[in-house]
């Protein structure tokens, strides 16, 4: 049968799936199926042809086709096989039926060599055919972080998810539904890095690529794996956030009075209600140089004074609990065994270097510590009541 001949036959496999453009599944079927006029039964593996050829609750196929689990497509279209024949001993079956199974890298090759070889020995009267889309090996770390509707959520989804894809005619992130999650197993994995991204994957993971053709020429955009990509290569990573923005609203807290155990004072501020980017903000400084005394109800800051973080960080007080922070800077000069006490700076003798005493609100250290030689001691500190 040649190429002209396979053409004419009729197509067993619908348009409408949801294969990537240029992907050889869809091509290789349509040759397969259109090498037989009998009718096929089709058993595919859990993979790349399954997922994108039966959406639920749609399917491209148009003829028997039967989803296997992961590993045991072989055994699947092998027990069809023999029920057939079976009936057709018995004089209910008289057409001649063929019996294909279609499996991946890692459904024929890897979790499912074990069902292929029984398969073979058994000399089943069955084709299989294995393409080999290294897909089995194409993954993320589970560490990775994807965008969903809902927000960033860790790769180990669910199916159903809405998940941010790349439209390329456009180039504009889309919503499409999760069909599957699959655990690969332990696979070597890289990580890749840009000037603010970073991703681990295997080597043979696709990224999209801007290609340059020289002054004058319009640039593409072209796949590559991992395993392909050098260094210096423009990798097209997500610019801004395609999230609609909307603040997380708390629940409420019970706060403390003047009057309850151990209250005596409380510092007017405004609570806020629900997230904003500001609060995000100061919250990331605060995991950054932040500390807290629960005993005594402070969160404080340790930021040099007069730098840019320190200023945004009395600014963004301001904003989200409506009140400036207390700044409280201690400078002393050469000193020589320099012994930091609860409430003074003072030399082993006894004798305080400074006159100014420190106020218990105020962060000290908790076991005296001595400043070396010829060393200008600084205590800049941040403060601000909860």
């Amino acid at each position: 049968m040649n190429i002209k001949e396979l053409l004419k036959q009729p197509k067993k496999l619908a348009p409408g799936h949801r294969t990537c453009s240029g992907c050889a599944i869809p091509i290789l079927t349509r040759t397969i199926m259109a090498a037989t006029d009998k009718p096929v039964v089709v058993c595919a593996a859990t993979g790349c042809m399954e997922v994108t050829t039966t959406v639920y609750p749609q399917t491209s196929w148009k003829g028997p086709f039967i989803h296997s689990a992961f590993e045991n497509a072989a055994a699947t279209i092998s027990g069809v096989s023999r029920a057939f024949q079976a009936l057709k001993k018995k004089g209910k079956m008289k057409k001649e039926v063929k019996f294909v199974a279609f499996g991946g890298d890692g459904g024929t090759s890897d979790i499912g060599l074990q069902s292929l070889s029984g398969a073979l020995e058994r000399r089943e009267k069955i084709v299989y055919i294995q393409y080999d889309n290294e897909g089995y090996m194409n993954c993320l770390s589970l560490d990775s972080m994807i965008m969903t509707k809902d927000g960033l959520k860790r790769i180990t989804g669910k199916v159903g998810d809405m998940i941010y894809a790349f439209r390329q005619k456009d180039h504009m992130p889309v919503l499409k539904k999760c069909t599957g999650v699959f655990d690969n197993g332990i696979k070597e994995v890289f990580e890749l890095s840009t000037l603010h991204h970073s991703i681990k994957a295997t080597s043979n993971h696709p990224f999209l690529v801007l290609k340059r053709n020289g002054r004058g020429k319009d640039a593409q955009l072209v796949w590559k794996t991992l395993g392909q990509l050098k260094q210096g290569e423009e990798v097209i990573t997500l610019k801004g956030n395609p999230l609609k923005e909307s603040s997380f609203v708390f629940k409420p807290v019970q706060l403390s009075k003047k009057g309850d155990y151990k209250v005596n004072k409380i510092s007017g501020i405004r609570i806020p209600k629900k997230s904003s980017k500001e609060l995000m903000e100061f919250l990331g400084l605060y995991v950054g140089d932040g500390w807290i005394r629960l005993q005594k109800g402070e969160t404080g800051f340790a930021l040099p004074q007069g730098t840019e973080e320190s200023k945004r960080l009395i600014k963004l007080s301001k904003m989200v609990f409506g009140k400036d922070i207390a700044q409280t800077t201690y400078e002393f000069g050469k000193t020589r065994g320099v012994t930091i006490t609860d409430k003074y700076w003072t030399r082993p003798d006894g004798t305080r270097i400074s006159e100014v005493p420190i106020k218990p609100d105020v962060l000290v250290a908790d076991d005296p510590e001595t400043a070396e030689d010829e060393v200008i001691v600084k205590a800049e500190i941040l403060l601000a009541r909860e």
